[in-house]
């Protein structure tokens, strides 16, 4: 067997693409999460047109929350259109004495486009922001004829606000398994790495295909090709992917001191052994190169579309939810969190094996 497998590291070698796969998979893992941490929310626009004190103190609010100064109306949009601000606000001139007036309605403008992310959170910090001009205007004008003027109702709400918060929180603090960050690193991780491993492993069954079982079976026999050509070739691109994901996972522990990847080097490994079983399986379905690459490119393509796949999109959009469920490369991972993945696999990598055996030893192969 030994020998089997050391012939088996040949071929792999002889083939470029299979190494330069492996590196490629082990960048993914080593650099997935350090994308994740650094994701943060686009910037929204802010021009102020009116330079009152009522819109200046909305200003500083807003750049509290994620807003940046334009002092171009024109630029701004610009900018939006162009995808470097997310959305924007124009606070037009005269918006002081419209609010004093109470005529606010359709006078500031919220720009947004359809590649906005989240324009509502924004939209919500503009309306709190104004909300805070307009109440000691709404109170000044129930008070009206009570001898207390209106300069007077917003002189004295103004300078409680300056003073500082009127209540405080009670804070608390609670114990987490990951942070948010963690959870987006690791989407990040599983998303990349498991197309890539996906793909490594299914077009090395091609190669397989058309390798090994065609040039040796009709010599050898089908059952001594799958014994010393074929489980042996597998074998050695499955350690290969696996030494590459423990490699990734140790240098992302040495230069980020990070063990999110580790935690995940269990699961990995696992839904590496399904694919495995999955490749040779569709490899005994088509039986035939080009049919096995365009299966493998027509799913690798809808996965693409949703990666990354493991997160919970049908709360955004539901169609996406029913549409998963024929992904394989979704179906594969949820078995290899299974408790019985244990169990499972072997089964599933005797079942393929043994439908490929059938395959292949009872017809002829040209």
């Amino acid at each position: 067997m030994a020998g089997n497998l050391l012939l088996a590291l040949k071929r792999v070698f002889r083939t470029v693409y299979f190494p330069i796969l492996l590196i490629l998979l082990a960048m993914v893992i080593f650099l997935a999460p350090m994308l994740g941490r650094e994701e943060t929310i686009p910037n929204a626009g802010l021009c102020d047109l009116d330079k009152t004190k009522s819109s200046e103190r909305i200003a500083a609010y807003l750049t509290d929350n994620g807003y940046i100064i334009c002092e171009d109306e024109h630029v701004m949009r610009e900018m939006i259109q162009d995808g470097i601000l997310n959305c924007g606000l124009i606070i037009p001139e005269g918006f002081e004495e419209l609010m004093y007036a109470d005529s606010l309605d359709d006078t500031v403008i919220f720009i947004s486009s359809p590649l906005s992310y989240s324009p509502e959170i924004y939209q919500s910090h503009a309306a709190a922001a104004i909300f805070g001009e307009l109440a000691p205007i709404i109170t000044a004008t129930q008070l009206d004829g009570t001898g207390i003027t209106a300069a007077e109702s917003v002189g004295e709400y103004h300078s409680l606000t300056d003073s500082g918060l009127r209540f405080s929180f009670l804070v608390e603090t609670v114990n987490t398994v990951a942070s948010p960050q963690d959870e987006r690193a690791s989407t990040y991780l599983l998303g990349a790495a498991s197309l890539f491993i996906f793909a490594v492993l299914m077009y090395a069954a091609c190669d397989l295909l058309s390798g090994d079982i065609r040039m040796l079976a009709p010599r050898i026999g089908m059952g001594k090709t799958v014994l010393h050509a074929v489980i042996p070739g597998m074998v050695v691109r499955v350690i290969g992917v696996m030494l590459s994901a423990l490699t990734a996972a140790f240098m992302s522990w040495a230069v980020f001191e990070d063990t999110l990847i580790l935690s995940l080097l269990v699961p990995l490994c696992v839904y590496t052994l399904y694919i495995a079983a999955f490749a040779i399986f569709a490899a005994a379905l088509f039986a035939d190169t080009a049919k096995m690459q365009i299966f493998t490119f027509f799913i690798l393509i809808p996965s693409l579309i949703l990666c990354p796949i493991y997160v919970d999109m049908s709360l955004t959009y539901r169609w996406i939810s029913i549409f998963r469920i024929l992904i394989p490369t979704y179906q594969l991972w949820i078995y290899a969190e299974h408790p019985l993945s244990a169990v499972i696999v072997p089964i599933a990598a005797a079942v393929s094996l043994g439908a490929l055996y059938l395959r292949f030893s009872k017809k002829p192969i040209s």
